[in-house]
């Protein structure tokens, strides 16, 4: 564990200011590439918010309740290795919601993001306190996608979001769930030893690149 804490450290202070000079003559860095460690990073470095924006409405009042949310580029964008997804321990049905965007999944299909912080605050939104929230992660080269369409053909736009159909298959990515808790609800709130002892007996996989042990739950 400390050798990916480590690694992390690392990445934070590894990234560098662009200089006004560099913005003016067009000298900007190569866009490095995401990966499941800088998903990570920007977990750690970007402000989230206590709020639950996940619709037009709770954005605004997101806006109005927490002045450093951004309603628009304050996520992580841009596609990575990883999708994303947002629910509870328990997958509760009755926080399905009945919405028409709903109407476009078949039986046991999920919604997906490449936003782990968008995904955070889908599950933030459902949690009880008897069924806390959680992030799920799942290769995008290993989900099944489907682009669900009209009965004429026509591609239905579900946002930002992907509707995936092995979604089982999906693990948890222990460290970011921590420290999403501990940024959504605060230390005092997020009980978070009672919390990881919820993840380490969920049946779900907390490993990735087929490894075990303490690293692969820091990854």
């Amino acid at each position: 564990m400390l050798a990916g804490i480590a690694s992390l450290a690392r990445l934070v202070r590894g990234a560098k200011n662009v200089s006004k000079y560099d913005e003016m003559f067009g000298h900007l860095p190569k866009i490095k590439p995401r990966t499941n460690l800088s998903d990570l990073k920007n977990v750690l470095t970007k402000h989230i918010t206590k709020e639950n924006p996940i619709d037009m409405g709770s954005d605004v009042a997101a806006a109005k309740a927490d002045p450093k949310y951004q309603m628009i580029g304050g996520g992580i964008e841009g596609s990575g290795p990883s999708i994303y997804r947002g629910t509870t321990l328990v997958d509760d049905p009755a926080k399905i919601s009945t919405k028409k965007q709903m109407n476009v999944l078949r039986d046991d299909e999920k919604f997906f993001t490449n936003d782990p912080i968008e995904a955070a605050h889908h599950a933030y939104a459902s949690q009880t306190p008897d069924n806390p929230a959680i992030i799920l992660r799942m290769p995008t080269e290993e989900a099944n996608i489907r682009i669900p369409k009209t009965k004429t053909g026509r591609n239905i736009l579900v946002g930002s979001h992907k509707v995936v159909s092995n979604a089982k298959e999906a693990e948890i990515p222990y460290l970011m769930n921590i420290i999403m808790r501990l940024k959504k609800m605060g230390w005092s709130d997020a009980h978070i030893f009672k919390y990881m002892k919820h993840l380490y007996k969920d049946p779900r996989p907390k490993k990735i690149f087929n490894r075990g042990g303490i690293v692969s739950l820091v990854l």
